[in-house]
């Protein structure tokens, strides 16, 4: 095969002195690839949580510097040296662990492990593919693990409570719910301003998160959700947990508002019988990503994703990253490369 270079443009985090900068960076790409590598065109990325932390030199996520993000991707394949991808099939990756991609998917042009990539079908459109990413992926899981462990009447209003309803993973489960019919309560720290933005998702209501933190030392709180799609952690975790109706799911995917379960006795459990379920995105096992991917096709073809798409380009990440901490980004970050 002809040997072709292609000049990669990607965004590099590097530290200088304290401060980490975000730098556009422009090298040669070589098509040489390992065995069960993949050369792709990237289209679209997004950014994440995990992507914010490495923008704060969190060593759990980035062990070294500079380091280059980005653990979502959706573009074509240029070269392969997998026999399940050939040149032009249209791919995505998301949660893509560290070390399965050069330079990182914040880059025009990507070479990654196969294992990482699924093909997509051509009536997708790329941005919804990229809505979803890694916080869509944990949203399904979380949902998924809804419908498997409850036990919901087609004849009742099922509840659902979604905490951090405004950011990637609450918009999508919020989605989801909407999809199902279900009654959902979405939880914001600015009711003002995310109010119109959550019932357009589907929300019945929406309530301050001030208001839903109330009396979160007692071990029980009267029961008014069938599941709970937490996103936050902390305290949300815990009153979410005390509200919900006997045998109640509630599905985990985030950290931002603590890591601690010392809120939540074990009476939650014994006396209402509720299930504590993780989402894992980065972790699922083939069976979990299969479910998770089904349900995720099925939201695609609603054509509802356009609600939580915020494109920017490369030069609008940094600033991203800093309302990141501001709690001032909603829905889904994407980035046209």
């Amino acid at each position: 095969m002809e040997k072709k270079n292609k000049i990669c443009k990607y965004l590099e985090l590097d530290k200088d002195k304290k401060e980490f900068k975000l730098n556009l960076k422009r090298s040669k790409l070589s098509w040489n690839l390992e065995k069960n590598t993949v050369l792709i065109k990237i289209f679209y990325s997004s950014i994440n949580y995990r992507d914010f932390l490495a923008s704060k030199g969190n060593l759990a996520v980035a062990r070294r510097y500079p380091y280059v993000p980005g653990v979502d991707l959706v573009g074509k394949v240029i070269n392969s040296l997998n026999k399940n991808f050939t040149k032009g099939d249209r791919v995505a990756a998301f949660s893509i662990p560290n070390n399965n991609a050069y330079p990182g998917a914040w880059s025009n042009y990507c070479k990654i492990h196969s294992k990482s990539l699924f093909k997509i079908p051509k009536k997708w459109k790329f941005e919804d593919v990229i809505s979803i990413g890694t916080a869509g992926l944990a949203a399904a899981s979380g949902i998924n693990s809804i419908l498997l462990n409850s036990n919901i009447n087609k004849k009742d209003k099922f509840s659902l409570l979604v905490t951090g309803a405004s950011g990637g993973v609450g918009s999508v489960a919020c989605l989801f719910g909407k999809i199902f019919g279900w009654d959902i309560t979405a939880v914001t720290r600015n009711v003002k301003k995310n109010e119109k933005y959550l019932k357009s998702l589907g929300a019945k209501k929406v309530i301050g998160s001030k208001n839903f933190l109330q009396n979160s030392k007692m071990n029980l709180l009267p029961p008014e959700y069938d599941a709970a799609m937490e996103c936050l952690g902390g305290k949300y975790l815990w009153n979410s947990i005390k509200k919900l109706k006997k045998n109640g799911v509630c599905a985990l995917s985030g950290l931002i508002a603590g890591q601690e379960l010392s809120g939540v006795s074990v009476l939650p459990f014994l006396m209402r019988g509720i299930i504590l379920a993780g989402t894992g995105s980065e972790i699922l096992n083939q069976k979990r990503k299969k479910n998770a991917l089904k349900l995720i096709g099925k939201l695609i073809e609603t054509r509802q994703l356009t609600k939580i798409q915020n494109k920017i380009h490369f030069n609008q990440v940094g600033n991203k990253l800093k309302n990141w901490e501001n709690h001032d980004n909603t829905g889904r970050l994407i980035i046209k490369v």
